[in-house]
């Protein structure tokens, strides 16, 4: 997270074309922030019905097929870290899958707090 919890920075993407690394973005006050940056409580949405009004890029995500969103805090301290955001076709991630993704997702915390991502 950057310039004090206003604006993020992506530091990894499997679709560089169009989520480039470095990209950043303003972070929105929405339900989709206070969940996850503000209570740290992940954030799944199974349709795009379910995230459309809080991503400003839902267009871009549905464009690429993608209609499933999983997006998780890494946590360190009570500080959120940053979030691991996996997106999906339509109804692959349900609730049964959060909590393991949780245990998995925290795992780059070495990673964001070494300053090396």
């Amino acid at each position: 997270m950057l310039s004090g919890g206003r604006e993020v920075e992506r530091i990894y993407s499997t679709n560089i074309a169009i989520y480039p690394v470095g990209g950043r973005k303003p972070v929105l006050p929405n339900a989709y922030t206070q969940r996850v940056r503000t209570e740290m409580r992940p954030f799944l949405a199974k349709t795009p019905a379910e995230f459309a009004p809080l991503f400003p890029d839902h267009e871009t995500i549905t464009g690429l097929g993608l209609g499933c969103v999983m997006n998780l805090p890494v946590v360190f301290n009570g500080d959120v870290l940053g979030t691991v955001n996996l997106l999906d076709r339509e109804g692959a991630y349900h609730e049964q899958h959060v909590e393991r993704a949780m245990l998995i997702a925290q795992q780059i915390v070495p990673v964001l707090l070494s300053g090396k991502a």
